[in-house]
């Protein structure tokens, strides 16, 4: 996540830090005026959860939450786990090579060497890539029983070898990215002068990933949320974030707000600005299709947008029947669930219920 710790840290980018006017009610911190806290609540959902809604009526979130279904893709089943941790992984082994020949550089044993520095973050990013797929699917119970071999061939018959390697091409040419961006940024500061090295070190280090915010002092379901509230970084504290694989989407600053939220609750401090790091793969060409950190500016207007989508959602996963199917079906054909909606996925046909096919309704005989 070089990309984004250089985005939030630079000398540029002091105007993340700036005051941002917010009703008291609507900080995460707030108590007794708080109009984010809830009470009562039979099934909490998660701050992606929320926001991503494509069904008008809530069945994509009923399925999911309620009946627990889970509909897995190559996008979300491998691509949202894997990108992830790459970045993490890619992040921490990046800034110890960095740390290693700073060091080396500064104890008089081996100048500097920018060149042979991202040489070896590529090198070892590579390595990582390798290491995520041999272990992938880890604890994702809805493709148990499936090696990742195996799975690419049910997501696309005949192609499966070919999609893991332009996959694993398309991770690569991430790592490469990512790396270029850390390596322009150290020459930049490397040509400004002065001490450049601390500067690069405050810069990177400053960014936290892998943080828990909530606990048994800081409870998710006081905000209706589903336990382990974990953004996918935390930068100088002051700044959350979270990393999507895919092109942005708007819903983000949904879950961008979400964690702003539970984070000021948890860290009882404002937290005014935060970042979606959005990582859009072309498989076809195995590469980057876009590369783009967005902010996101958590005011009154997506604040109170969030406690709305919260508590619509949290309504609908309290029905006591699967909501209705919707009458507007234009989001249908994207949506994950359209096999488990409609029978055989056509759309607009015959509807499934309850886990099984509604027969249509009977035809009266016209009176003679």
């Amino acid at each position: 996540m070089f990309s984004v710790a250089i985005q939030l840290g630079s000398p540029a980018a002091v105007t993340h830090y700036a005051p941002l006017p917010v009703s008291p009610a609507l900080r995460g911190y707030a108590a007794e005026e708080s109009q984010l806290r809830v009470t009562d609540v039979k099934v909490p959902v998660s701050i992606t959860g929320l926001a991503a809604r494509w069904c008008p009526t809530g069945r994509d979130l009923y399925l999911e939450k309620v009946r627990k279904l889970k509909v897995p893709t190559w996008p979300r089943s491998v691509l949202g786990k894997v990108v992830d941790e790459l970045l993490v992984g890619l992040h921490r082994t990046g800034l110890a090579v960095v740390e290693d020949a700073f060091e080396s550089d500064v104890a008089g044993r081996q100048t500097f060497d920018l060149d042979a520095t991202r040489t070896t973050i590529l090198e070892q990013g590579k390595a990582l890539v390798g290491g995520l797929l041999d272990a992938w699917p880890e604890d994702d119970k809805s493709v148990k029983g499936l090696t990742l071999e195996a799975f690419a061939e049910q997501v696309d018959p005949g192609n499966g070898a070919r999609l893991i390697e332009k996959t694993t091409e398309a991770l690569f040419d991430l790592i490469k990215h990512e790396t270029d961006i850390l390596a322009r940024y150290v020459a930049e500061r490397r040509h400004v002068g002065g001490d450049w090295m601390a500067e690069v070190r405050a810069t990177l280090t400053r960014l936290q990933t892998g943080l828990t915010l909530d606990g048994k002092g800081f409870r998710a379901v006081t905000f209706g949320l589903s336990e382990s509230v974990r953004p996918d970084f935390v930068y100088a504290v002051t700044l959350i974030g979270d990393l999507k694989a895919g092109p942005y989407q708007a819903y983000y600053e949904g879950v961008a707000t979400g964690y702003v939220i539970f984070a000021e609750y948890a860290l009882h401090r404002r937290i005014n600005t935060a970042a979606i790091l959005a990582v859009d793969l072309d498989l076809s060409n195995g590469r980057v299709a876009s590369h783009q950190v967005k902010i996101i500016k958590p005011d009154d207007e997506l604040r109170t947008r969030w406690l709305t989508q919260r508590d619509d959602a949290l309504s609908t996963c309290a029905l006591p029947a699967e909501p209705p199917h919707p009458t507007d079906t234009s989001y249908c054909p994207e949506c994950l669930y359209r096999r488990v909606c409609w029978q055989d996925g056509v759309v607009g046909g015959t509807p499934i219920a309850d886990g099984a096919p509604v027969p249509p309704a009977p035809v009266l005989a016209s009176p003679a």
